[in-house]
């Protein structure tokens, strides 16, 4: 079988997850079900301790800050006991990280949780420290206009080839090529990657590399974490390891053979899933590739996702605007919860606006379909019947929306076309056909579904 890797941005933990990056996790979660019918799966999960915005909020939580304070305990629902618990700004981030992986694992997502890191680490650090290294060593590390260090995104060469590997990319939705594009002109030496003070690693005794800069290589480190949860590694000894592992993805000799090489194996990342808004940074992250790593190591494919709306303004957490994971969770089932954020808005890609209707309009779709199994569908269990006879259409159409990323749509197929068009002519064959569907495809989509509908009083 072959290795499959997928990835997607560090999660910030500082307040409560949102609609939007649950479906990030929801999206990855889908693509590795469906991958790994053929494939080894890895999907790897970790949390982004880095930057100033923990430091900022906890101090302003620290002095009473009347909106901050509003914000975490009316809107976030904070325990009172756990607001004042919090000694720090990475008391902040754990609190979140422990609810995040909490929310997720009550949402199926399922992902390498044995593998988690945060980027606080030492190991992490000497790995951002040896990506700089590496910008050094290519000569890339200069001084901009202000006087500041920078890396030199402005070498005409190094444009050159990143804007050719870019037509090379591939992409869900093929728009989003001509977005990435838009940005590439964004990406100039202007923007200084140091920072005089926040959490992330050092580049000097007094300053700290800004987030966006030290997570360009993270699908290296979550290929690396699964390493460190093999073996013991001192961080002496993972220094060297990282060494080889920069030396071999550029195609040089390197050392430690056996453990680059199971490395190497899992290159390149197969689908990287982030949101829109983020689409500088995925130029600056090809940037960075295309001078580091030999093409057949770089990311091969991303999923882009829009951007939700919630009474025609922008969702965000931090500025109490928008749909939280735990608040979802804490009123529906995960089933319910999950199936609300991908019935939400069209293909994944686009923008959309959170209508409050789809809540109902789950809760009709999801009545009717378990009425419908009840009813005429036995329990089949693990149902297996490899030839499709039936269904064959159907089961085209949904492999085909699951691989496009229209998995409201092959949400759609299963609960309500296939009922609808076959309910008058069930047989015994079809019945059996379709068991095996839901068993195969809509426990990709809605992993625990099939439990939860012969489970009486469970909806």
């Amino acid at each position: 079988m072959k290795n499959y890797l997928l990835s997607l941005p560090y999660m910030y933990p500082v307040c409560p997850i949102s609609i939007d990056h649950a479906r990030l996790f929801v999206i990855a979660d889908i693509i590795a079900r469906y991958k790994r019918i053929d494939n080894n799966v890895f999907f790897p999960i970790a949390a982004h301790y880095s930057g100033v915005t923990a430091d900022i909020i906890f101090d302003k939580l620290k002095h009473n800050d009347l909106t901050t304070m509003n914000l975490y305990r009316a809107y976030y629902k904070m325990p009172e006991n756990d607001l004042c618990g919090l000694l720090s700004a990475t008391d902040l981030l754990d609190y979140y990280t422990e609810q995040m992986l909490e929310n997720f694992k009550e949402l199926g997502i399922s992902c390498n949780y044995d593998c988690f890191y945060k980027t606080n680490t030492s190991k992490y650090q000497i790995f951002v420290k040896k990506l700089f290294e590496k910008y050094a060593e290519k000569q890339m590390i200069v001084k901009n206009d202000a006087l500041e260090l920078a890396i030199d995104f402005n070498n005409q060469e190094w444009r050159k080839r990143t804007y050719e590997f870019i037509q090379k990319i591939q992409f869900i939705q093929k728009f989003h090529r001509k977005n990435i594009i838009g940005s590439f002109d964004t990406i100039t030496s202007d923007f200084g990657f140091l920072r005089d003070y926040g959490l992330g690693t050092y580049y000097s005794e007094k300053q700290i590399i800004d987030p966006m800069f030290d997570g360009d290589f993270f699908m290296i480190f979550d290929l690396i974490s699964k390493e460190i949860c093999l073996e013991n590694y001192s961080d002496e000894e993972f220094e060297v390891l990282v060494s080889d592992i920069f030396d071999a993805v550029q195609g040089k000799a390197h050392h430690s053979e056996e453990v680059v090489e199971r490395i190497l194996d899992w290159l390149p990342c197969d689908i990287f899933v982030c949101e829109e808004h983020l689409k500088t940074w995925i130029v600056k992250k090809t940037f960075s590739e295309v001078l580091l790593m030999k093409e057949e190591y770089r990311t091969k494919e991303y999923f882009i996702t829009g951007l939700g709306k919630r009474n025609n303004k922008r969702m965000s957490s931090s500025r109490g605007n928008a749909i939280l994971l735990k608040d979802l969770l804490e009123q529906y089932s995960g089933i319910k919860a999950r199936m609300i954020i991908l019935m939400c808005g069209g293909h994944p890609s686009k923008n959309y606006n959170f209508d409050e209707n789809i809540i109902q309009i789950v809760e009709d779709i999801l009545s009717k379909f378990v009425k419908f199994m009840r009813q005429e569908i036995p329990l089949h269990g693990n149902a297996i019947y490899y030839k499709i006879i039936f269904l064959q259409k159907e089961e085209s159409m949904i492999r085909k929306n699951i691989e496009e990323g229209y998995f409201g749509q092959a949400i759609s197929i299963i609960m309500q076309i296939i009922p609808k068009k076959y309910k008058k002519t069930l047989n015994d064959i079809i019945k059996v056909e379709f068991a095996y569907l839901c068993n195969r495809y809509l426990e990709i989509l809605l992993p625990g579904i099939t439990n939860m509908i012969y489970e009486v009083n469970n909806i």
